[in-house]
């Protein structure tokens, strides 16, 4: 459970919707991280492929930190993680602005991402310790909404101050979202019930910990749909982008990935409440085919209109996957297990992410931005198939 401050506003009173809500916060910053992320990388390297490998260089630093920090500290209170690694986002961020060097912005960037990883990693495990399995799904659901909600917001933001001055701008104000969720956390004063902490986490402990995962079935299933998931959302806040720059003004981005968002806010807390009730596999299923379809047609659409349009409808499939993949998760594993699993599934994270930015940058090498389209909804109709393995 999680032990909290009592809030004057009545839909703050419980310590589930204050984590949301400082999530939203976050996550508007978050948005604009992602949104300006490619094109800050494109003005530092200016070559497409440099972008898709050095954005592959910071996924796999996020998947490092999962697959064996996040082991590391569960011998240290999630509260105590949390609080840090959000503090060092900010700080990164501040210091970012500042940067004129791009190898000490690479570095810079590379100790935001291990930050992002811990926060990332904490944030769910806080969430569900605050409530009933029972309740898993509609409390994902309602979660993902307000996650996603920031994620609307941020790419608007990101997109104004675009369109008002330089892309680096964009981290003070990602900076002071960062700083305002840090702080309502202190305030509300979250605390997770920490049991059964361990003295000492070694990496026998470590790689105990990883074989025992992966030779669970139901574990690989959901590692390898989460996976696809997110490759999905790395070419959306990777490649969409670097297509739409190709014909499009850099503002119209942020107003982009705003459209995309409205589909995920519609959808997800309704899908939230069907988590609880349906077979999710075919959640999964449709989630997966929508997704891959809408790619592959794009990619054949010359009109580019037609094609980001397409892409929004794809979205409706990931509003279909991504809060159910997280119920599902936390329903196969027992809230003791959830801590020393949670890294390792949320590798798959960084890992098909990893996958995706690499996979791009190879490809530009001898053809289009636009071949990832088709890649991408060849890849996702691998979790269709997948799914209906459930």
């Amino acid at each position: 459970m999680i032990t909290n401050r009592p809030s004057h506003l009545h839909f703050l009173k419980s310590s589930s919707s204050q984590l949301i809500f400082i999530t939203l916060i976050i996550s508007i910053g978050l948005g604009m991280f992602d949104t300006i992320l490619s094109i800050y990388l494109l003005s530092l390297f200016g070559s497409d492929s440099i972008v898709g490998l050095m954005s592959g260089v910071l996924t796999f630093v996020v998947f490092v930190t999962f697959l064996i920090l996040t082991q590391m500290y569960s011998r240290y209170p999630i509260t105590k993680v949390w609080l840090y690694s959000t503090m060092f986002i900010f700080l990164g961020l501040i210091l970012l602005y500042f940067s004129k060097n791009i190898l000490f912005a690479m570095l810079i960037m590379i100790v935001v991402h291990v930050a992002l990883a811990l926060q990332m990693n904490t944030t769910p495990i806080l969430l569900v310790s605050s409530v009933s399995l029972e309740n898993i799904g509609k409390t994902e659901g309602v979660y993902y909404t307000f996650k996603n909600l920031g994620w609307v917001i941020g790419p608007l933001l990101a997109g104004y101050i675009l369109l008002k001055t330089e892309i680096v701008t964009n981290f003070l104000w990602i900076s002071l979202f960062v700083f305002l969720g840090w702080i309502l956390f202190i305030y509300f004063e979250i605390k997770a019930f920490e049991e059964n902490k361990k003295p000492e986490i070694t990496i026998s402990h470590v790689n105990q910990n990883i074989r025992l995962f992966f030779t669970n079935k139901q574990n690989l299933f959901v590692y390898f749909l989460r996976g696809g998931l997110s490759f999905y959302w790395a070419f959306i806040y990777v490649f969409v982008p670097l297509y739409m720059i190709k014909t499009l003004p850099m503002y119209y981005i942020g107003i982009y990935l705003f459209i995309l968002g409205i589909p995920v806010i519609l959808m997800e807390i309704q899908v939230g409440k069907l988590i609880d009730q349906v077979n999710v596999k075919y959640l999964f299923m449709y989630g997966f085919l929508i997704m891959s379809l809408s790619l592959i047609i794009a990619f054949f659409i010359n009109n580019i209109y037609f094609a980001l349009a397409l892409v929004i409808i794809s979205v409706m499939g990931a509003s279909l996957v991504e809060p159910t993949i997280e119920a599902y998760f936390f329903k196969i594993t027992n809230k003791l297990d959830s801590e020393k699993n949670y890294g390792i599934y949320r590798t798959s994270d960084s890992l098909f992410s990893l996958f995706c930015r690499l996979s791009g940058g190879l490809l530009f090498i001898f053809f289009s931005v636009k071949s990832m389209f088709l890649f991408a909804g060849i890849l996702l109709f691998l979790g269709f198939l997948l799914s209906r393995r459930i």
